[in-house]
């Protein structure tokens, strides 16, 4: 059971890299980008799901700084009631987000992004200790940026610079 954490944390990271690095032609019908995205989310929501009911208590270290400083998973009650919430509402705004962006660009670099996103967000939520929670943050903020910055747009760019700095 303690892997099933990693994976919940790795899958959509995988989902979303694999979103990346196909080329457009795979997708030249938007149906297509639509059902690998929906069923990205449903088995990443169902995985994180299996874990938020079944590994409480459960921990899963990563690798080690030093000898006195793990980077590890951990389940606990708070973790687990933060991972209902972003799989609810990631679930659900990812949906909604099918017609929102009918008319947007580069939808297929939107979607892989929210599914990295959410992957670092369950990681995020399942963090041991103070070192996992800060590493998993910055790459929070680093996976989210594109999301930010995809209209392209002048308010755009200098919101996510205002973020970054």
């Amino acid at each position: 059971m303690d892997y099933m954490i990693l994976l919940s944390v790795v899958l959509p990271i995988i989902a979303g890299g694999i979103l990346l690095f196909l080329p457009d032609s795979a997708f030249a019908d938007r149906k297509r980008l639509l059902k690998v995205t929906g069923v990205s989310f449903v088995v990443s929501a169902l995985l994180a799901v299996c874990v938020i009911s079944g590994a409480a208590g459960n921990r899963l270290v990563l690798f080690r700084l030093v000898d006195e400083i793990p980077v590890y998973f951990q389940i606990d009650a708070l973790g687990r009631l933060f991972a209902g919430i972003v799989v609810l509402v990631f679930v659900l705004a990812g949906f909604f987000s099918f017609a929102y962006m009918s008319h947007e660009q580069h939808e297929k670099r939107y979607y892989g992004f929210y599914l990295v996103t959410f992957g670092v967000l369950m990681g995020l939520c399942f963090s041991g200790n103070l070192v996992t929670l800060y590493l998993f943050y910055e790459f929070m903020t680093l996976a989210s940026m594109p999301l930010v910055i995809h209209s392209g747009s002048r308010e755009a760019v200098m919101a996510d610079r205002k973020s970054v700095v």
